[in-house]
């Protein structure tokens, strides 16, 4: 990627999501003996240290701040990944969310739009706008291991201008994505 003085090669963060949902394990807000924290405010927090170059600096403590989409990998339900997906929007931040729990293929669309309006389901890939920015696509493989998924991250350099739902003025600044 780049090209332009001073370009520097795209980063995407990973970050994994255990569900919160208090139905899914044995003992309420833990998983074998390790507390089990409220995913949006998990996710508030991994996306402001690594938007604050806070990780991933090899052990030196000067890591490049993330510019780029950070893609959690999650295993709860589908509704709690339209919650992220919304709650991504609210942050200015569009993207992928790489989800487990369910046992079928979901490949499911929340856009700004419907965030704003309250929207609880998320849109088919059909119906979604082609736009990229403000959309958040949940994909979901099923189970077993006997799909895969290979989504690719097309990252756009600039915070302005172009791009249906360019959103809040969260993403200034830093370079836009939009998942394909």
């Amino acid at each position: 990627g780049g090209g332009g003085e001073g370009d520097l090669p795209a980063r995407v963060g990973l970050t994994g999501l255990l569900s919160d949902e208090h139905t899914m394990f044995r003992v309420p807000r833990r998983f074998r003996g390790l507390p089990i924290e409220d995913v949006l405010l998990r996710y508030d927090r991994l996306a402001s240290r690594l938007r604050s170059g806070g990780v991933g600096g090899g052990g030196t403590g000067s890591a490049r701040p993330l510019q780029g989409p950070l893609v959690p990998m999650t295993h709860q339900t589908l509704g709690r990944d339209r919650d992220l997906a919304r709650h991504m929007l609210d942050r200015g931040e569009g993207g992928v969310i790489l989800g487990g729990h369910e046992h079928e293929t979901i490949h499911e669309v929340v856009t700004a739009a419907a965030a704003a309006a309250g929207g609880g389901r998320g849109k088919s890939v059909e119906d979604a706008s082609r736009g990229g920015f403000g959309m958040v696509h949940i994909v979901k493989t099923g189970q077993d291991a006997e799909r895969c998924a290979v989504v690719d991250l097309v990252l756009e350099h600039g915070g302005g201008g172009g791009g249906s739902g360019s959103g809040s003025g969260s993403g200034e600044g830093r370079p836009r994505h939009r998942p394909v």
